[in-house]
């Protein structure tokens, strides 16, 4: 009898382990994801990729292995997500402005003036709008997790503040590639030209281009205000995007599909706050080094609207169709 009860009592416990490890390592299910991006480990961005990768792990309880590769060490943006339609690589989080050529409802989540501030942006990137966007990419077989808020933009110059259209005029700014703000840059007289990330000091120095639109954060890491001081911010902002091979992801139990879906959205938030809290700071470092800071006053950001902020809209509807009205106007709704 007492044999009896023992073995039952063994039987219980295992059947509880199992259901606790459900998914886990423990049922012998472990899958590997690789990430690839160009950032240094000690850039913001990567640290956060980084927690997230760690957070993947803990609410799979191992299941899940994010392998991060910084530094473009595997792959850049545009070839890493190439492979990533190939099936090599299997999650990415691209700024907005690169997953066009994917889908042109991207395009949207950058369009100059709509958004006011940070606070109204943010609530974009959660709204129904945003979700609907990233159902596009399904038809290209990735598929979105959510948004991280780029923070920031700021365009700086040689000679002058960029708070006027006459400053524009002429100029060769460079840019990632953002389809919508290059319509208003082209609006004020300046042309354009993508380049990466890693020439734009040297091009910049050598006069190759006159002025360059960047995030606010990465400007103490890249030292851009050395070889052009005037700092503006530009009205508008980007998202990083969370996207995964649909292929893949669909392989996943759903538990564990759940759990990276929850984990960049929990590290996004945290990502955001950090770009908040650290936006003075960042504002502060520059200066004392040189850069020349100016924030657009209510009337300078008017004027430039009046110029630019139809065109790019109208550019919107001629790209993506019904769809930018009906951003355009929830966007609208939702900030009344």
């Amino acid at each position: 009898m007492k044999k009896s009860c023992g073995l039952l009592t063994a039987i219980v416990f295992v059947l509880g382990c199992c259901a606790v490890f459900t998914g886990s390592v423990l049922a012998g299910e472990h899958f590997i994801a690789k990430f690839p991006h160009k950032l240094p480990t000690k850039h913001p961005r990567a640290i956060y990729i980084q927690k997230f990768a760690d957070k993947v792990a803990e609410l799979t309880h191992g299941g899940v292995t994010i392998k991060v590769y910084p530094g473009g060490q595997l792959y850049k943006t545009k070839q890493g997500l190439e492979a990533m339609a190939l099936g090599d690589v299997q999650i990415m989080d691209p700024p907005n402005g690169h997953l066009v050529a994917y889908s042109k409802a991207f395009e949207l989540l950058e369009i100059p003036f709509l958004m006011k501030n940070e606070k109204e942006y943010r609530k974009m990137l959660k709204s129904p709008i945003a979700e609907k966007i990233l159902k596009t990419l399904a038809k290209r077989g990735l598929l979105g997790l959510g948004y991280w808020d780029e923070g920031t933009f700021v365009v700086l110059s040689k000679k002058a503040p960029l708070n006027k259209a006459a400053n524009f005029k002429g100029l060769k700014i460079r840019t990632s590639g953002h389809p919508l703000v290059e319509v208003a840059l082209h609006a004020y007289g300046a042309s354009t030209v993508k380049m990466a990330f890693s020439e734009v000091y040297t091009a910049a120095q050598q006069g190759v281009i006159d002025g360059i639109y960047v995030t606010l954060a990465s400007l103490p890491a890249a030292k851009f205000y050395e070889v052009a001081p005037y700092v503006t911010v530009f009205p508008a902002r980007g998202a990083y995007v969370g996207v995964v091979n649909k292929q893949w992801y669909d392989k996943l139990p759903a538990a564990y599909q759940k759990a990276i879906r929850d984990a960049f959205r929990s590290v996004g938030r945290d990502f955001e706050k950090y770009e908040s809290k650290n936006s003075e700071k960042f504002i502060k470092e520059i200066e004392s080094k040189g850069a020349k800071f100016h924030q657009l006053t209510t009337a300078e950001i008017t004027a430039l609207s009046k110029i630019a902020e139809q065109k790019c809209i109208d550019k919107a509807r001629k790209d993506v169709g019904p769809l930018a009205d009906e951003f355009v106007n929830d966007v609208k709704n939702m900030n009344k």
